[in-house]
């Protein structure tokens, strides 16, 4: 257990919408602390670097919880790629005010260069990977070689990357992204998924490994 995000209401929210560091509760801000900490913790021996960070269903705050992370871990003085690899509803983009393309799909297709996708945030010491044109091949372009390739450079240029998946029992993206990956945090929605259904989708994630 990591830790606990209050649920951010549109009036708590700041001038930049549900962002540490923009006008937010201080309460939300010391919760995603919490969470940083309890990472580098737990992640001290095991070298977890690439997080990949789901749910079982949309609407419990994964995308939130992922981008605020991506923004404590830079504000720590490190390296971070923040990744929207929730190709079918992103929202990274959306949060962090950030154009949608050239984005991953775009990458992935061949259709844009690491160096265009890749973009530095206003945020010192974060950089911003979009999920990038829409696509029905979501899945297909995930599990190719050239993502997992793309992932496999990344460890020479950042200090963690942070993937924001898309829920785990919507679609299959998730498999893809947590075989690579070094580390999962699954978020549940209080209020929002029952058991059976957290259950369900922790099974899958460790069914995968």
């Amino acid at each position: 257990f990591l830790g606990m995000i209050p649920l951010l209401s549109r009036k708590d929210q700041g001038a930049t919408g549900p962002l540490i560091g923009s006008g937010v509760p201080v309460s939300f801000t010391e919760a995603l602390s919490k969470i940083r900490s309890n990472l580098l913790f737990s992640s001290a021996e095991k070298r977890v670097r690439s997080v990949v960070i789901t749910s079982a269903r949309s609407g419990e705050g994964k995308s939130i919880i992922a981008v605020n992370l991506a923004v404590s871990l830079a504000q720590t003085g490190q390296h971070v790629l923040l990744i929207d690899a929730d190709l079918h509803h992103p929202s990274v983009h959306l949060i962090l005010g950030e154009d949608r393309e050239p984005g991953l799909t775009n990458l992935l297709t061949g259709q844009a260069k690491v160096s265009e996708a890749v973009r530095q945030s206003v945020v010192k010491g974060l950089w911003v990977l979009t999920a990038g044109k829409t696509t029905p091949h979501a899945s297909a372009l995930l599990e190719s070689g050239r993502y997992e390739e793309f992932h496999a450079s990344l460890d020479e240029r950042f200090d963690w990357v942070i993937i924001d998946s898309a829920p785990v029992l919507a679609v299959s993206d998730a498999a893809a992204l947590v075989h690579l990956a070094s580390g999962v945090i699954f978020v549940v929605g209080a209020e929002m998924t029952n058991r059976r259904e957290a259950r369900s989708a922790l099974e899958q994630l460790e069914s995968i490994g």
